[in-house]
């Protein structure tokens, strides 16, 4: 589905979100019906975890504690503990969740009480993957509770379905490092730049108003949200918005994902604009996680090769070797060469999309005309 259709068909089914308001808790029936999910003793929580594109790619207003609540339980999650029917139920101690959230132990109930209460009545909206274009708001919780210093998460059986269903792709999310961010914003687009960590594979350029949407900064109507008129200034958007999250994310793991200035200069990002009227952000970053490690004789060799066969016989470097090549010259403290390699890995990758869209559409518009000329000749006889 483009984007255009996403933004015309998003509106039309963020009114579904009235229908469910009513319906926030389900009933204690599906609660008593809940099985305990038991984890080993002093388990922790896995080092990454798969997130579905749909749920990265939904439309919530949680705060940072929030999204770190569900954080918790999402990693946890298995397919297993819905098997034959059963919804799941977990429960996490204080002192868990005391070394997890970095919180004192002590004062995890005043901490996590209100943010718990919220999240207990969210709503959050998901792309039907069975329906291009569909919207649907589910309530993400049947039980959400704190007391006796354990904290109990039953989530809405409805949840499984789009938290679970990867066949349209998934993110593989850093767990700790989406817990130590603190800015609400900063998870949000760790977890975006997460679901493009691959090899040839990169974030496509947004349009801010698709973004305002996923952040439920702008409602079903277009209209700005409470408290959040201020963010409809394109310039003030991202100053609040997509720069500090940005700064918090290559500050906090230099070592896992790298930021690198666009056209404009900015550190991570270009504006796109319409005239003088920015429309969109194009993000320049580079995954440096779980690349081929090298020591610098590794290095050193990997330039040697890949710079003959670019300089000397003339052969252009595919988009694995330049990602390559920008590590290589990264390891020999090489900065700025690193980045003109990382754009270059951009620059093809987007080129390369263009060019399968614009194939697309002249093989659709020659299907078109096709019909016609068969139309034609059906009712020769018809004048325009």
């Amino acid at each position: 589905m483009s984007e255009d259709s996403f933004n015309e068909e998003i509106d039309k089914y963020l009114d579904e979100l009235d229908q469910y308001k009513t319906n926030t808790m389900l009933s204690d029936s599906n609660q008593s019906k809940a099985t305990l999910v038991e984890f080993p003793l002093n388990s922790t929580l896995p080092k990454q975890y798969k997130k579905s594109h749909l749920a990265i790619f939904s439309i919530h207003d949680q705060s940072p504690h929030e999204i770190n609540l569900f954080t918790i339980m999402a990693s946890k999650m298995q397919a297993e503990h819905w098997d034959n029917g059963k919804t799941p139920k977990y429960e996490f101690q204080a002192s868990e969740l005391s070394t997890w959230l970095d919180i004192e132990s002590r004062y995890i109930g005043s901490t996590l009480k209100g943010p718990a209460e919220r999240l207990a009545s969210r709503h959050v909206g998901f792309a039907n993957p069975e329906d291009d274009g569909d919207f649907s708001f589910v309530p993400l919780f049947s039980k959400l509770e704190y007391k006796k210093r354990v904290l109990t998460m039953i989530p809405n059986p409805e949840l499984k379905n789009f938290m679970l269903d990867y066949s349209g792709g998934y993110g593989l999310i850093n767990t700790f490092s989406s817990l130590k961010l603190t800015g609400k914003y900063s998870k949000r687009i760790y977890d975006f730049l997460s679901r493009f960590k691959s090899n040839g594979t990169i974030l496509r350029p947004m349009k801010l108003d698709t973004l305002r949407r996923y952040f439920s900064v702008i409602d079903r109507g277009g209209n700005y949200t409470a408290g959040n008129t201020s963010l409809q200034k394109p310039a003030v958007f991202i100053s609040r918005c997509i720069e500090p999250a940005i700064k918090e994310i290559a500050n906090t793991f230099e070592n896992e994902i790298f930021f690198f200035k666009g056209e404009a200069g900015h550190l991570g990002y270009t504006p796109i604009k319409e005239g003088n009227k920015c429309v969109g952000i194009k993000f320049h970053y580079q995954w440096i996680e779980n690349k081929a490690k090298m020591d610098d004789a590794t290095a050193r060799k990997t330039i040697s090769e890949l710079e003959q066969q670019r300089l000397v016989k003339n052969i252009p470097l595919t988009i694995p070797q330049l990602e390559l090549l920008s590590q290589a010259y990264l390891k020999l403290g090489q900065r700025d060469t690193a980045i003109e390699l990382m754009k270059a890995v951009q620059d093809k990758i987007l080129a390369e999309d263009d060019k399968e869209r614009k194939i697309e559409t002249i093989d659709e518009n020659q299907s078109l005309l096709e019909k016609i000329a068969k139309l034609k000749e059906i009712n020769p006889a018809s004048k325009y």
